[in-house]
């Protein structure tokens, strides 16, 4: 039992690390040590029990006669690869965070929460482990010369937590366990046995730490921050891998986090939350809330409970408000000894601690000592001269970043990037196979070079053959990250010159950086690129994959001549197949260079009869072709027809999940053809003139792929991964919930309002769909269109007009109408993220027009059309939805390009008595910024 006598010592050490180092430790539990069997105890005159024998003779009595409440758990459970003791909402908290570091990951695995079994008292004897948990306690005892009460009654149950972990996890097959604190009883005793168990174990860490807590031990430590990093160094030398993983994928800026509390601090009064620790004094903490609530600069003071409080009864018998969650806008923060300060001081707050709450040693976490803080006092606050932020700036000290570490850092995106590969060696007893961790390694060097150094990525890859292997394999590890929208793809876009190219991944950047951002190569510059696809060899699949993409790029940017010297060049275009969307942009570049027609088609014939049914329709739908002068297909019911006939695999839910909408929809789905049919592009614009001659409110909003996000709750279809891939694309980063909810709230309120909605039609699903589709909702694109249809009619008020969703390229990417529809309104009101330069190039003679600047998408952060800076768009929509509304007035024309969150605006100018229109990427073609799609 030596080995076992051993961990059992160990983790008594553990608990003991921050008991013996906190002097006010025993206020904490309070009248829990009022035992009798511990006041029997003898102790010295500074309160230390130094009766050895009476100490081992209740803990081994206690020990002996203790039955463990062990958790009743199914096989299938206590089978669970990961097993977790977390019984604390902080703890809790953490184990999800760790469950989310898998679902990014693509690790299809869930952690199993003991704590969520019931559980039953055990008869099991297990004398000898008994036995072993006394001995080591006498051999703790005995390294000391004398202990606290409150380290007794800890130890005491760490023993009988032992005990019931013991019998728990000996029978489990679990392979790794998880516990989110190295220092209180219950989890350190869990981990202690998981370990002697040979289970990995995995330790998360929940709050910020100090030199007092105990040594890293885990298989693998989870940690906040670089801060925790070098302070659990000091303590001893950390067993196992250590990962860095922020709470946040927020980009922390601290110069923005500065400008958010100068405007707190310039504000007449801010609402104040008082945050105190789980040990604060209410009468304390009702003398700090009476202080901040007399105080004529706190528009509203509440407490902000504890995550392990119960004593909400307490507060509000006392007159106090409660809120049980952290506001997500930045506010008057007061905390107690709580490391929570921190978080609030990335959110822009105002923060202090108030070390009068509790009796834990002030500026335990020297937040103060480090200037991060400034401690305060009720008296203080009384004090009438006393104004939140009039004793500090508006300065965020560069500590603060330590504590938060930027996510797209060099470190943090290294940290990134190991962690899928230091999640999969912890979770499993079998180390992963040579091949495999090879493979993976070469994707954190390519990747992390990529985000990184990508100029260095790109003057090494022009020397070295083959630099991270096979070039098709490059080419897939790329492709799979700008799939997801991983956030850090657009730094090294931005970082290339779209002129050239010297290798695989440099040409798969130049290509992203001119079809994400809009940046135009020069005519040199494609030729380069020309060259360099049609000299590569070293590798089939990639160079297909070569010439595919500089097909696309000299249709959007050659002349024919251009165009017909690389097809005729290349080894693979057209002598191999050409998807039908690639077939119709051929087909429309024809039809653009009518003199050059024949010799092209020479090349490749998108009529061909030797196309399938289905890629003829494309063709002929997507190309608007002409027979005989009329256009061949005019009306979306004989498409959906012909679809049908051309694609039966989805015959069957193309009628369940769309048809039957518009089934619902009726004679109101008047103006799908809008692209095809002159007179309904007129009803649509007379419906415009009117509203804006009669002064009534009226708005469009187009509903498209993305916009399914709007109404997740109403459907199967858009899932929670989705919408978060979306919000990457949009934003460059995930939203709080918080926000995120609010701005739904005001989309969905902006559609139930809406006049005329332009919803996915039968023309995106033919786009979207070729012979390889089995369901509509095998993508994002196809889930986003069947949550929008589905979604639509719960705001449905049988009266809205409907159109196509892409209504707003037909009807509003002509200038010539624009000024046609303001000359008829008081003014124009342009909302969008053009640069004021492009915005009044486009619109700046239309007489009285406003521009309203609004933070841009991601991808166009470096387009020279838009405005670069600003926080994105869901964290101030409110703001400049606010000024819109005090500037518009009955009768102005509001136009809208300002992508999904834009959309509220449009409800807003309706709600004003103006014509909003959401016009969407039509906006972006006016400016000429060319970001288009091709297909």
């Amino acid at each position: 039992m030596a080995d076992l006598l051993e961990t059992i010592v160990a983790g008594m050490n553990k608990v003991a690390s921050v008991i013996e180092s906190n002097t006010g430790y025993d206020h904490i539990l309070g009248d829990r040590l009022d035992k009798p069997e511990y006041l029997a105890i003898a102790a010295n005159s500074s309160g230390a029990l130094v009766d050895k024998p009476a100490m081992s003779e209740l803990f081994a009595k206690s020990i002996h006669s203790h039955r463990p409440r062990v958790f009743e758990a199914s096989k299938a459970l206590l089978g669970s690869r990961l097993l977790s003791f977390a019984s604390t909402a902080n703890n809790r908290r953490e184990i999800l965070h760790l469950e989310d570091l898998f679902e990014k990951n693509q690790i299809s695995l869930k952690v199993a929460n003991l704590c969520d079994l019931t559980s039953k008292r055990s008869d099991s004897e297990f004398i000898k482990l008994r036995e072993t948990i006394c001995l080591g306690f006498d051999q703790f005892v005995s390294s000391r010369s004398g202990i606290t009460r409150g380290l007794l009654h800890q130890l005491l149950n760490y023993g009988r937590f032992f005990l019931a972990a013991y019998e728990t996890l000996g029978n489990s097959s679990s392979e790794c366990f998880v516990v989110a604190n190295d220092h209180s009883p219950a989890p350190v005793a869990y981990a202690k046995v998981a370990s002697y168990f040979k289970k990995k174990v995995i330790y998360i860490q929940h709050a910020e730490v100090t030199e007092n807590f105990p040594a890293l031990d885990f298989d693998l430590s989870i940690l906040r921050n670089r801060v925790s990093k070098e302070i659990y160094s000091t303590i001893g030398s950390p067993k196992g891998k250590i990962l860095l993983s922020p709470r946040s994928q927020l980009t922390f800026d601290r110069a923005e986090v500065a400008t958010i509390r100068a405007s707190l601090m310039n504000t007449d009064a801010i609402p104040a939350y008082i945050y105190p620790t789980s040990v604060s004094s209410i009468d304390e903490v009702l003398k700090l809330y009476q202080s901040l609530d007399a105080n004529p600069h706190v528009s509203r003071t509440a407490v902000k409970l504890h995550p392990s409080g119960k004593d909400e009864d307490l507060y509000l018998q006392k007159g106090m408000q409660v809120e049980k969650l952290t506001p997500a806008y930045a506010h008057l923060a007061v905390c107690g000894n709580s490391s929570v300060a921190i978080e609030l001081l990335a959110s822009g707050s105002l923060v202090y601690q108030c070390f009068d709450l509790d009796q834990i040693a002030p500026d335990y976490y020297g937040f103060v000592r480090q200037g991060l803080v400034q401690s305060l006092t009720s008296a203080e606050i009384s004090l009438e001269n006393w104004r939140p932020g009039n004793d500090t700036t508006a300065a965020v000290s560069p500590v603060l970043d330590d504590y938060l570490p930027n996510p797209r850092s060099t470190e943090g995106l290294t940290e990134h990037l190991r962690t899928k590969r230091l999640l999969l060696e912890s979770t499993s007893k079998s180390p992963i196979a040579v091949g495999h961790e090879h493979l993976m390694r070469n994707e954190e060097n390519l990747l992390r070079d990529v985000y990184c150094l990508p100029l260095a990525l790109i003057e090494l890859s022009r020397s070295s053959d083959n630099l991270y292997g096979d070039d098709w394999w490059v080419i897939g590890v790329l492709n799979s990250a700008f799939d997801r929208r991983d956030v850090n793809l657009p730094n090294a876009y931005d970082r290339v010159s779209v002129d050239s190219a010297g290798s695989v991944v440099e040409f798969w950047l130049v290509a992203k950086a001119i079809e994400w951002t809009g940046r135009t190569p020069s005519v040199a510059g494609l030729r380069r690129l020309t060259e360099f696809a049609l000299s590569y060899n070293s590798n089939i699949k990639a160079k297909r994959w070569l010439e595919a993409k500089m097909f696309d790029l000299l249709i959007r940017f050659a002349g024919p001549r251009e165009l017909i010297d690389f097809m005729g060049s290349a080894s693979y275009v057209p002598k191999s197949p050409i998807r039908a969307n690639k077939s119709v942009a051929f087909y429309r570049y024809m039809n653009q260079h009518p003199e050059w027609k024949e010799q092209l088609r020479s090349l490749h014939d998108p009529e061909s009869h030797d196309q399938s049914s289905l890629d003829r329709l494309k063709v002929s739908v997507q190309g608007l072709r002409r027979v005989g002068g009329e256009l061949e297909y005019d009306d979306y019911r004989t498409v959906e027809e012909e679809f049908l006939r051309a694609h039966p695999v989805i015959s069957k839910e193309y009628q369940e999940l769309v048809q039957s909408i518009y089934g619902d929809i009726g004679h109101r789905a008047k103006y799908i053809d809008v692209e095809r049919d002159a007179s309904q592009r007129s009803e649509v614009l007379d419906l415009i003139r009117q509203k804006l001659a009669n002064k009534d409110g009226f708005s469009f909003v187009r509903l498209s792929d993305g916009e399914g996000i709007i109404f997740q709750e109403h459907s199967r279809f858009f899932t929670l991964k989705d919408s978060q891939n979306r919000q990457r694309h949009w934003w460059g980063q995930e939203i709080p919930s918080g926000t995120l909810d609010g701005l739904m709230t005001d989309l969905q309120e902006s559609v139930r309002e809406a006049d005329m909605l332009g919803i996915p039609s039968v023309y995106r699903f033919l786009r979207d769909h070729s012979h390889r589709t089995k369901s509509l909702s095998q993508n994002i694109q196809g889930r986003g269109l069947l949550s929008v249809l589905h979604g639509v009619r719960h705001y449905d008020d049988g009266k809205k007009l409907y159109t196509d969703d892409k209504a707003n390229i037909v009807l509003f990417n002509d200038l010539a109408i624009i000024r046609q529809l303001s000359g008829l309104a008081n003014r124009l009101v342009v909302v969008s993220s053009g640069s004021r330069e492009s915005v009044h190039e486009v619109f700046g003679d239309c007489p009285g027009m406003l521009h309203i600047p609004v933070p841009t998408h991601s991808k166009t952060r470096s387009n020279p059309k838009y405005q670069h800076e600003g926080r994105s768009l869901p964290f101030v929509y409110q703001e400049i939805d606010r000024h819109l509304a005090s500037v518009v007035s009955p009768g102005d024309l509001v136009l809208v390009g300002a992508g999904v969150a834009g959309k509220v605006f449009v409800g807003t100018a309706r709600r004003q008595g103006c014509v909003g229109l959401d016009i969407g990427s039509a906006m972006d073609q006016l400016l000429k910024a060319g970001i288009h799609s091709l297909f």
